[in-house]
């Protein structure tokens, strides 16, 4: 019944549409269609299980018009069929249904609407590489509402849609309905943007259901460029049910950012304020609220081009589950020299001076200390190899100071080294960056930290029609010791912590190779890409890093009118698990009309 009702759905509407065709004159606006017909064959050859074979023969239709009249709305669709033929350690077969459809409503005016509906299936689609055998479904499904006065300075939009995503190999599917509302009005010097989102969602397979919302809105009143103030205000809020716990949170917040600077003098001020208040509601756990308002004004002066003077004042309170009140004064003096020749380097430093006296109800009142050097000595070098070669070296240290009346003394000491290398001609692009960081805290914080991160890029052109390319990658980071204190701000529910740091290692490199006219022969296309990534500084250690991966495409594709083949073929795998690799092979021929 399936497929006689697609057949009639589909001669339908050739008929409908193509009445000059048949020498009919309806009176109905001319349809373009188009579509095509086509066979795919993929076979999956994993190191472990049963391979898998599976046919596909698909068919699909395009058409678009436009309704009544040309600037009153027009309609574009598609419409897929395919029959799915499966064979591993057992045979199935199905028929899957996809496509796509959009109606335009005054497509031309101010006021545009429309509404689509898409829905895709990774049997008949092209799936991803790394994951060959997935089996899923997503259809959505909406409409979209806008709106622009003709005198300008203002816009609305109104989008509404409702996904379905279904995993048809684990059972699960994933509802979801979003609205998402924004808009902005601009008048002289005042200018208001808002927005609205909502998301809620249900997964069958964990019974999580999740409601999800926000709003903002800012206003933004520049006087003119010595003054400037903007105002916030949001709220956002989220509550989920599953197995395990009910947890309802919300949070509302206000804050202002002003900036004022002077005509006549180099003198500037700023001043932000924020107020915000959280709740937490659980079944398993105890309900937490926290309210907490803060401000700060500063005062930076500029006697030179080189020096920078900035005195600030601030204070912050907490009350609900946590209390607390705090305040702090600073005053601060910073000079950046100008560029210094030294042969055929540059040289350059800069110094830092800051004072700050911090009062909190938790602790002690605290006088802190802080004072920093920085210096740098760099050179350029460009000349002709082949093309123009530039490249550049930067030696630099910081070293900084820190002394507080209640914690212990800080000190730090940073060593950086960043050399780049440019090489371009007609035929190449090579591109080298090395970056060496070296920081080593004593103190309070007994940290050492070394960083090595080389890249490099090159691009080489054989031919008008080929050419490949190579990016290697080293991230190398050595932590040792013990940092303290981390304090996440942004996080109400967050106190300070004690952290372990560990090491980390990455190493990636990828080759690809592209030819648009293989055996001289137009319209037949390759492409091949060779990638390995692991967790180690050599990529001779592939075989015993658990995260190691080889992954190895090639791609034919070939055009002869309107028919098109496509060869593909895909090589994974994960040389420390015995099992880990999986090839795929892919042919995939359609006619297109």
């Amino acid at each position: 019944m399936k497929k006689c009702g697609l057949l009639v759905l589909i001669m339908g509407t050739l008929y409908a549409t193509s009445g000059q065709v048949l020498g009919l004159d309806l009176g109905l606006p001319p349809v373009d269609i188009s579509g095509s017909v086509g066979v795919r064959f993929r076979e999956v050859l994993p190191e472990s299980g049963n391979k898998t074979f599976q046919q596909s023969i698909t068919g699909d239709v395009a058409a678009r018009s436009y309704i009544w009249q040309p600037w009153f709305g027009n309609w574009n669709g598609r419409l897929s069929a395919s029959r799915d033929i499966k064979e591993s350690s057992n045979e199935t077969e199905n028929v899957v249904l996809s496509g796509a459809g959009e109606v335009n409503l005054f497509h031309l005016s101010r006021f545009p609407f429309s509404a689509y509906v898409d829905i895709k299936d990774s049997r008949v689609d092209d799936s991803d590489p790394l994951d060959p055998g997935k089996e899923e479904r997503f259809m959505r499904y909406g409409i979209r509402q806008s709106y622009r006065p003709l005198a300008g300075g203002m816009s609305v939009n109104f989008n509404l849609f409702h996904d379905e995503r279904e995993d048809l190999q684990a059972a699960d599917t994933e509802h979801s309905n979003r609205a998402i509302v924004s808009g902005f009005i601009h008048r002289g010097k005042h200018k208001l943007n808002a927005s609205f989102l909502a998301n809620d969602r249900t997964r069958s397979q964990f019974m999580d259901e999740q409601l999800d919302w926000q709003a903002d809105v800012t206003h933004v009143y520049t006087q003119s460029s010595q003054f400037s103030l903007t105002t916030s205000a949001g709220a956002n809020g989220s509550e989920s049910n599953n197995d395990v716990d009910n947890v309802k949170t919300t949070q509302g917040r206000v804050g202002s950012i002003f900036h004022w600077r002077s005509v006549t003098m180099p003198l500037s001020l700023r001043g932000d304020f924020l107020m915000k208040s959280l709740k937490s509601e659980a079944e398993v756990d105890e309900e937490r609220t926290e309210d907490e308002v803060r401000g700060s004004i500063s005062v930076i002066y500029l006697p030179t081009d080189h020096w920078r003077l900035r005195i600030g004042a601030g204070g912050k309170s907490r009350t609900g589950s946590v209390r607390e009140k705090s305040y702090f004064e600073t005053i601060s003096a910073n000079y950046n020299s100008k560029l210094i020749p030294l042969g055929e380097f540059f040289y350059s430093y800069g110094t830092g001076l800051d004072l700050a006296n911090e009062t909190n109800s938790r602790t002690d009142d605290e006088q802190i200390y802080r004072a920093n050097i920085s210096h740098n000595l760099n050179r350029n070098w460009m000349s002709d190899w082949n093309g123009p070669l530039g490249s550049s070296l930067t030696i630099g240290q910081d070293i900084s100071y820190e002394q507080s009346d209640i914690q212990e003394i800080i000190g730090t000491l940073v060593h950086r080294l960043t050399y780049s290398i440019n090489a371009t001609n007609d035929m190449r692009t090579t591109n080298l960056g090395i970056t060496l960081y070296d920081s080593r805290n004593t103190g309070r914080n007994d940290l050492v930290s070394q960083n090595l991160n080389l890249n490099a890029i090159h691009n080489h052109r054989i031919s008008r029609y080929s050419g490949f390319g190579l990016t290697y990658n080293i991230n190398y980071t050595r932590q040792s010791g013990r940092t303290l204190f981390i304090d996440d701000e942004d996080d109400l529910f967050t106190d300070r912590v004690e952290t372990e740091i560990e090491n980390g290692k990455y190493t990636s490199l990828e080759i690809f190779y592209h030819n648009n006219r293989l055996l001289k022969v137009r319209n037949l296309r390759f492409k091949s890409r060779l990638r390995t990534s692991t967790d180690s500084l050599l990529l001779d250690h592939l075989n015993s890093t658990p995260s190691s991966e080889i992954l190895w495409e090639n791609r034919i594709d070939y055009t002869i009118g309107k028919l098109d083949v496509d060869f593909r073929t895909t090589w994974i795998e994960r040389p420390a698990f015995e099992e880990g690799g999986m090839k795929t092979i892919l042919l995939n021929i359609r006619r297109l009309f």
